[in-house]
């Protein structure tokens, strides 16, 4: 939070990531800096920090323009914050505690944060296909109740007409996480979900399931372990080490899915139905 201490750091930061190259307008794209100048901060005239104006149409715009921050009335400064949290909270962050930490006046305003930052990490620019060594792998969500007295719980692992979700992940050692609610794990499945979000150019390690081997036939490398055999980790002759996103012999990368079904377990019992986005 010191980094973004004022609006005028948070404001030259974002410009910084979201204009690497110059200034461009947002409004018509013009990316000439000889037809765009910077208009000065005037309290007086009530003119706001960060102010630009585009020769080519016009127009008048800031760096929020076009994005989640764009007409709102928090601070620039808290926005970032809030995506920072968002984006590198192991087990997730709840709109109230948002809400608690950056002091925000309501509720109902944390919430609608949570919603656009989660929302704006579906933009293309978030879902490049993840290159280099990769871990696929697919396991069975859904948050119990808390047990009662003398209740039975039902069988463990995943059986025809259950209520788990199926969620498969994809994770790139020491780098991103993708995940995807599916209908059931089925080669169609597996193969939409690792052809958008996986290069052709990777090494992808997976366990023993045969649906993966006519998916990665492409692919430069395909290795499995055998959990038959309680193998969990290879060395392999040329140096590298082959397991799948649920590791056992040690951490790295983190047991994502263990993680996964820790944070669903801790929310509200869940069926298939509100695991998705409720829309209107």
């Amino acid at each position: 939070m010191k980094r973004f201490s004022c609006e005028s750091d948070a404001r030259e930061y974002l410009e910084a990531v979201r204009w690497p190259n110059g200034v461009t307008c947002p409004h018509c794209k013009n990316n000439n800096q000889e037809k765009i100048w910077k208009i000065h901060a005037n309290v007086a005239k009530k003119v706001r920090p960060g102010l630009y104006r585009c020769a080519e149409c016009d127009k008048e715009f800031t760096v929020t323009v076009g994005t989640i921050f764009e007409d709102s009335h928090i601070p620039l400064s808290k926005w970032l914050v809030a995506f920072y949290m968002v984006a590198t909270a192991k087990k997730g962050v709840s709109a109230l505690w948002i809400q608690q930490n950056l002091g925000l006046g309501s509720y109902r305003t944390a919430w609608m944060m949570m919603h656009k930052i989660r929302h704006s990490l579906k933009d293309p620019a978030f879902m490049e296909p993840l290159e280099g060594t990769l871990e696929v792998d697919e396991t069975y969500v859904n948050a119990l109740p808390r047990k009662r007295a003398n209740e039975k719980r039902p069988v463990k692992g995943y059986r025809q007409g259950s209520e788990k979700v199926p969620v498969v992940a994809l994770v790139k050692r020491d780098g991103a996480v993708r995940t995807k609610v599916i209908p059931n794990v089925s080669q169609k499945n597996l193969r939409l979900f690792i052809g958008l979000n996986a290069d052709e150019k990777s090494t992808v390690n997976t366990d023993q399931s045969t649906l993966y081997r006519p998916i990665l036939k492409t692919f430069k490398r395909h290795d499995r372990v055998n959990h038959h055999v309680k193998e969990y980790a290879r060395h392999n002759a040329d140096g590298t080490v082959s397991h799948k996103v649920k590791t056992k012999p040690q951490k790295e990368p983190m047991d994502f899915d263990e993680v996964m079904r820790r944070v669903v377990r801790v929310k509200p019992e869940r069926s298939k139905k509100p695991t998705k986005r409720k829309r209107k």
